[in-house]
């Protein structure tokens, strides 16, 4: 079963945004988030362990994190360091069961729950369609949601819908910057209306 947090009117802690605080919109109404996981086990061995570094935009405010990602026994580690180098949290997630651990609020707990849907909407959800290198074009479903990968513009584009929406606000939209040809990670910017947040990760 897929978490569902409550997506209130939240303040972020100054030692992640270097701020006062920071509101989370509620998002549309029904929609999933965060997308459900990808198993653990099933997450693709090349995919599994990068280091990366991330912006995490709500409303107006902007989160910079360092992100370390690896597999260890069948388990999914995440963890989070502020823009300071300072740990924020850690996500654990073996098989479907996820664990925040060392968030100190609720907000940081959000937080991890964005970053980790954003991990898995990029990177590690393999819709039937999806090749391991060259990302090739075609359509899949995933979990209830359809997705579509195409070529628009000198970028990969793929997005999440579900059935019931269908403008812009009703779809997760992810641009793929390829880079070097074949490369596993590839730089991403992601655009999260259910959730509320937009992303850039950057692989480093």
């Amino acid at each position: 079963m897929r978490p569902r947090p409550r997506l209130a009117a939240y303040g972020l802690v100054m030692a992640v945004l270097g701020m006062s605080c920071v509101s989370f919109g509620p998002g549309i109404p029904g929609t999933p988030c965060p997308v459900e996981w990808t198993p653990s086990g099933s997450i693709d061995e090349a995919a599994a362990s990068f280091r990366a570094r991330m912006r995490l935009r709500v409303g107006d405010e902007e989160i910079h994190l360092e992100l370390i990602t690896e597999a260890r026994s069948g388990e999914q580690v995440v963890v989070a360091l502020s823009q300071y180098g300072s740990r924020l949290f850690a996500i654990h997630q073996r098989d479907m069961d996820v664990t925040v651990v060392g968030a100190s609020s609720r907000e940081l707990e959000q937080v991890a729950l964005w970053v980790l849907d954003a991990l898995h909407r990029a990177y590690w959800i393999r819709a039937d369609f999806d090749s391991e290198v060259d990302l090739e074009i075609g359509n899949g479903r995933w979990a209830g949601e359809h997705v579509k990968l195409a070529r628009e513009g000198g970028l990969w584009i793929r997005e999440f819908t579900l059935p019931d929406f269908g403008s812009t606000t009703g779809r997760v939209t992810i641009e793929y910057n390829q880079g070097k040809a074949g490369e596993a990670r590839p730089k991403v910017t992601i655009r999260n209306p259910w959730c509320g947040y937009d992303a850039v990760i950057i692989p480093i």
